[in-house]
């Protein structure tokens, strides 16, 4: 037209430059972000309200000692948790000095019906900055907030993110968004969380719910949610649950009466299952693809979608409230056991191999002792996460059984201890022991309530000296030839000994000296320990490592004597004794007991002379490898012991 200039005999319409244009078909919401709003919608529709998650950086105060979370708990450790260096504390007088007691009693010594932790806690783990592993720690900070402003019914909920030192693969990165609600009233139970769990899930199209008990560390009781999938016909886990314990909201401030329930998922695992999106790096970071259907329908379809085409996908973290949708998968080629089949009675113990170690359990004997020997703790080993590997081992004292088993960390529970004891005797012959014996002392509640439940007597103790001597064996024999051995990976043990205490009035005697018997001399003595003749407790020197030692060796001693010999030897029995301390400061002997108890056995009158013989007595300890004993008898002319008891003072294992 231009060409042949016929423009010039047509009639064109006026062009109109108010007129509007068609929209353009851009700027849609990012995946993440329009799925949070649509849970941030049925939050609000439920008449919750929204908590300020700005704050990335937190601190372990609020992020773990609020929650009761011990500080040797696994999640606290560098390799699961973002530490700051620059900040690295938040000093302990910004934070409320009267809650802060309160929480440091509540872990040492327990209240609210608790027992506590039964350790030493330590402000300068609390002032730690970190990157907030859950929004939970916002939770604790809000509810503290409530009690201080005076308590009234509130129901709180968050969507924002959070940081895990995890390593990165299709299903996990170092951030994700968790999903959090909290309702704190008067009288809730566990059926109100039930019931509110079914209003918020049936929002989601999720109307078939169930529940598992779980163990989490500062809820109980505890669930996991599951929902049923028509498509797939079976049940999978979608998000965790529990009720707050009272040794987190009694020290805050809250009426005894005021209970808080509160559960949590993910945010990546639906979005990614509704988008059909099998690797989160292609729905958060630098790999989304630019034309991802970002218009697609939010939740209404989330049911119909959940597991159709995902059924291999594992969880996204370690969290305790945000658990990302997980299968309950059925098929035992791809299924994670933590308690595996018990490998056969004949294979050789691993305790002294050359070569790397199977993370398969391994057993060596049949479980037939009175007494165990038992460690539940991590190891210098880090698996194909970076994630340190942990290990439950048990013994008996003359090592004729021996079982080793490998977890994840992130399944470090009583629930999970207790189902591999359990499995460990059915088998044909076993028998269950009396008593268990345990060093660690952060382990106690885990410890205690797996034993407890299957009717065996725990017993903290540092009389593990079977144990130990093995964990130095596996140490150079197997973690340090292990391809994921690091000698990097921080031991959780500490030996944390409690102040002295008064002993009780029926454990005292009326004199005691310090003495010597020579090495054949107390086997003599022990000679009627072990026939049950007399009260005591003795060990096998080659375990201890004091095999060597010849017959004329002395031993140093404490000799008890007392009219009351035998009740006192009755008495005493009942302690699980440790070791004897001469300790020139105090002018006195002191008796250490269990895992870290000490009580003030018996006094001297402190003068240069005393103080001597005290530190001749610790001196001679050294010289035979830490053996010393204690002895109740009527008094020095009595030609039998009441009870007699071999101590030793030993370094505590290093790992």
């Amino acid at each position: 037209m231009l060409q042949n200039g016929s423009w010039r005999d047509q009639e064109f319409k006026s062009y109109n430059f108010n007129a509007l244009g068609l929209p353009p078909s851009g700027g849609y919401l990012h995946p993440l972000l329009k799925v949070r709003s649509q849970f941030r919608k049925i939050f609000v529709a439920m008449g919750f309200e929204e908590m300020m998650t700005n704050a990335y950086v937190e601190n372990s105060f609020w992020n773990f000692d609020a929650l009761f979370q011990p500080q040797q708990h696994p999640a606290r450790d560098a390799h699961d948790t973002f530490f700051l260096t620059k900040p690295a504390v938040t000093p302990a007088d910004r934070l409320p000095q009267d809650y802060l007691q309160r929480v440091k009693a509540i872990h040492e010594k327990g209240g609210f019906g608790s027992i506590g932790y039964g350790y030493s806690w330590k402000v300068a783990e609390a002032e730690k900055n970190l990157l907030r592993t859950h929004t939970t720690a916002v939770s604790s900070r809000m509810l503290y907030k409530l009690a201080q402003e005076g308590f009234k019914p509130a129901k709180y909920f968050s969507i924002d993110r959070v940081f895990r030192n995890e390593a990165v693969d299709r299903t996990h990165l170092a951030e994700f968004h968790q999903i959090e609600g909290v309702v704190c009233d008067k009288g809730l139970t566990l059926r109100d969380l039930i019931g509110t769990l079914k209003m918020f899930f049936d929002r989601l199209g999720l109307k078939k719910l169930r529940f598992k008990p779980a163990y989490n560390p500062y809820t109980e009781p505890s669930m996991e949610i599951f929902s049923y999938s028509d498509e797939l016909g079976k049940w999978m886990e979608v998000g965790n649950s529990g009720m707050f314990r009272p040794e987190m909201l009694r020290p805050m401030g809250l009426p005894e009466d005021v209970s808080v329930i509160a559960w949590g998922l993910s945010l990546e695992r639906p979005t990614m299952i509704l988008y059909g999106i099998d690797n989160i790096r292609d729905l958060f970071g630098h790999k989304v693809a630019i034309d991802i259907d970002c218009a697609k329908d939010g939740l209404k379809k989330l049911s119909h979608n959940i597991e159709r085409k995902h059924s291999s996908w594992t969880a996204f973290s370690r969290s305790t409230f945000g658990v990302a949708v997980r299968p309950n998968r059925s098929n035992s080629a791809t299924k994670r056991h933590l308690v595996c089949r018990i490998a056969n009675t004949s294979e050789a113990s691993t305790s002294v191999s050359a070569s790397p170690p199977t993370y398969g359990p391994t057993q060596k004997g049949l479980p037939q002792s009175q007494v165990w020997e038992l460690d539940f703790c991590s190891r210098p080993l880090l698996d194909e996460r970076g994630k340190k590997r942990w290990e439950l081992l048990i013994c008996s004292p003359d090592r004729e059984f021996e079982y080793s088993a490998y977890f994840p960390n992130n399944k470090i529970n009583s629930t999970q201890l207790k189902a591999a004891l359990f499995n460990l005797l059915q088998q044909a012959g076993a028998e269950k022991p009396r008593r268990c014996r345990f060093f660690r002392g952060q382990m106690q509640t885990i410890i205690s309530r797996s034993l407890t439940d299957l009717d065996i007597a725990p017993v903290p103790s540092r009389r593990c000296f079977t144990l130990i001597s093995w964990l130095q064996e596996r140490l150079e024999n197997l973690y340090k030839k292990d391809p994921g051995y690091s000698d990097k990976a921080a031991s959780l043990f500490t030996l944390d000994l409690q102040s002295p205490q008064e002993l009780p009035d029926n454990l005292r005697g009326e004199q005691w000296n310090f003495v010597q018997l020579p090495l054949s001399a107390l086997q003599e003595e022990l000679n009627q320990v072990k026939q049950r003749e007399v009260f005591g407790d003795t060990f096998d020197l080659e375990t201890a490592g004091a095999a060597g030692l010849p017959p004329d060796a002395l031993i140093p001693g404490v000799a008890v004597f007392s009219k009351r010999a035998v009740p006192l030897a009755a008495w005493t029995s009942g302690f699980e004794l440790a070791a004897l301390v001469a300790d020139t400061d105090r002018a006195c002997v002191i008796l250490e007991t269990g895992v870290n108890q000490r009580w003030r056995y018996g006094s001297y009158r402190r003068n240069p002379e005393t103080n001597a013989e005290a530190r001749q007595w610790e001196d001679a300890k050294k010289l035979v490898k830490g053996l010393h004993f204690l002895a109740l008898q009527k008094d020095e002319e009595a030609e039998q012991c009441a009870g007699v008891w071999l101590l030793q003072d030993r370094e505590p294992p290093s790992i």
